[in-house]
């Protein structure tokens, strides 16, 4: 087996455990959660998101699966790394958004970097919480952005922007959190797909126009490559 293989298997089979672990269910089920994530995560939304949008949020479950399955994935493992590069040369204190099961901040945790972590009271906080805690690490933990008082020299938004009401006001808000020449890292997933119909149709025009609006919230391009659908902007 070459290194890559291997390395993608012991991804494989750590995610496996620890769904096993904290969902008690066994291993077959766990692995057609992970299999069926994605429809079953589209059933969900079609339940929830009748009364509010952000009910799906809270209550999702099957979203555990889709993010296991997704944060495995090589090209996620190659937007960590690519992160990781970035902030450990310009950042004493990052702000994970919207930051799902926990991986990315476990990552740059571990590796010794100063990381603050949100995401809405939630079965997904519920499992990062348990994540965090399993492996000793304690991230200032937050759940919505009016709890935050305080500076951060990055801030990181991986496909979020295309699931919110108002990305224009978390634009604004991330800027005035960021300190001068602090860095917003964002992506923005697909809203036009029936594969995610959680990625709101109206944000298009928001995707579309995003550098415009970013300028207008006070950001210049950053001297990073946006690698990997990275959307990198510098608070000027």
């Amino acid at each position: 087996m070459q290194k890559t293989e291997f390395e993608n298997f012991r991804r494989f089979e750590d995610t496996i455990s620890e769904l096993l672990l904290y969902t008690r269910k066994n291993e077959s089920d766990v692995i057609s959660a992970i299999k069926n994530s994605m429809l079953e995560r589209n059933i969900e939304w079609e339940k929830y998101s009748q009364s509010s949008i952000i009910d799906f949020h809270r209550q999702t479950e099957a979203n555990l699966f889709c993010l296991s399955k997704w944060n495995i994935e090589e090209e996620y493992q190659s937007i960590m790394d690519y992160i990781f590069y970035i902030t450990k040369k310009t950042s004493n204190s990052i702000l994970d958004f919207g930051g799902g099961i926990g991986t990315l901040s476990i990552f740059l945790l571990t590796n010794g970097l100063n990381v603050d972590f949100m995401e809405v009271p939630s079965n997904t906080l519920n499992y990062a919480l348990w994540r965090f805690k399993r492996r000793f690490l304690e991230p200032g933990i937050y759940t919505t952005l009016n709890q935050i008082n305080k500076q951060y020299d990055t801030i990181i938004a991986l496909d979020v922007f295309e699931v919110l009401e108002k990305p224009h006001a978390h634009l604004k808000k991330f800027s005035e959190m960021l300190n001068k020449n602090g860095l917003l890292i964002s992506s923005m997933g697909n809203v036009s797909s029936s594969s995610h119909p959680m990625n709101l149709a109206k944000n298009k025009e928001f995707f579309d126009n995003f550098d415009r609006y970013a300028e207008e919230a006070g950001f210049s391009n950053s001297p990073f490559e946006n690698k990997f659908r990275l959307n990198i902007k510098k608070k000027n």
